[in-house]
């Protein structure tokens, strides 16, 4: 049997406060150490570090951002533990300015809890990890800012709404969009609706300022079309959030890397015989735990959702210049509301 050593947190995941600066969050908890059988220890220390990862091509930067480490048992010599636990509490008061964690496909912010049971020379140490999280606590500010629902008219010839359910998603979720088109002059002829999901990633430098070399990605993470059937006044379209990690990102802003993702709908009519597009853009958040989110109650009088097909896409190319590239594999809506 070997010996045990385990960190244990009292919450793992931190919202920083909008506003509340001078109320920190406190990272607390206890590690915990069980000898399978006597056993000498030269000293226990366990230390939260936070640091970021950025690649740039075949360079990697690595900065840190935060350590603070703690000593259970000082290096005073040797000392022998019984096959007994032993248990050690520790809390730290975490800064507010800590960016946020984020992981992306070319940087990263994380935060980690190591500890390490350092043994004499010839046994192995014994040693413990624990991923922590940072996120803004952003619910109440994007209820506020975030729209679910788009209503407008095209020309005095269409009048137009979106809906979604909500503003906040977690991987695996599905997004159902919900359009009312109502024409209102016999010139315009509907033909089909549109919509896709987006992320963007736009990296800095590892200083946190933008500079010439700042770039972005954006990719097409689902879209979904329809025909629109002469005479209907609703659509569906089902769009889904990639479940795997690899697929989507969590919203995130940082000074070294920005994550967000945006709903893009697109209404095709003909006028005259020329074709016409009506766009229109939401934010969402694609977030680890959604906080609150309640669904919108109108999208309740619409009929259920069809089945759709998960649209999977390759990596986003690399990016060189401060200019945004667009993953080719699906066609891109320009970024404006008509």
């Amino acid at each position: 049997m070997r010996p045990k050593l385990e960190i244990q947190l009292d919450q793992d995941t931190f919202y920083k406060r909008e506003f509340e600066d001078d109320i920190p969050s406190i990272l607390q908890g206890k590690l915990v150490f069980r000898p399978s059988s006597s056993i000498k220890v030269v000293y226990i220390t366990l230390s939260f570090r936070g640091k970021l990862t950025m690649s740039r091509g075949f360079q990697t930067t690595r900065r840190s951002l935060f350590e603070h480490t703690w000593v259970f048992h000082p290096n005073a010599g040797a000392a022998v533990f019984n096959a007994q636990q032993y248990m050690y509490d520790f809390a730290l008061p975490l800064p507010s300015d800590l960016p946020e964690s984020c992981i992306a496909d070319y940087a990263r912010v994380e935060y980690d809890l190591k500890a390490t049971v350092e043994t004499p020379l010839f046994h192995p140490n014994i040693r413990a990890d624990k991923a922590v999280f940072i996120h803004r606590n952003s619910s109440h500010l994007l209820s506020m800012v975030y729209n679910t629902h788009i209503q407008n008219s095209w020309k005095e010839m269409l009048d137009y709404e979106v809906f979604i359910p909500s503003h906040e998603y977690n991987p695996g979720d599905s997004l159902p969009i919900a359009l009312r088109h109502v024409v209102l002059d016999p010139k315009c002829r509907l033909t089909s609706v549109w919509a896709g999901l987006n992320e963007k990633t736009t990296y800095n430098k590892a200083d946190g300022s933008p500079g010439d070399d700042a770039g972005c990605v954006k990719k097409w993470l689902h879209t979904t079309s329809a025909e629109i059937r002469q005479g209907s006044k609703q659509s569906h379209l089902p769009l889904i959030v990639p479940k795997s990690s690899k697929g989507v990102h969590f919203d995130s802003s940082t000074p070294y890397v920005e994550v967000s993702h945006n709903i893009y709908t697109r209404i095709e009519v003909e006028v005259d015989g020329r074709i016409e597009q009506i766009r229109s853009i939401l934010p969402i958040c694609v977030v680890r735990h959604t906080m609150g989110s309640e669904a919108c109650g109108d999208t309740q009088v619409f009929e259920p959702l069809p089945t759709y097909e998960v649209v999977q896409f390759d990596s986003p190319p690399t990016y060189t210049t401060s200019k945004c590239v667009t993953a080719p594999q699906a066609e891109a809506p320009l970024i404006y509301i008509q």
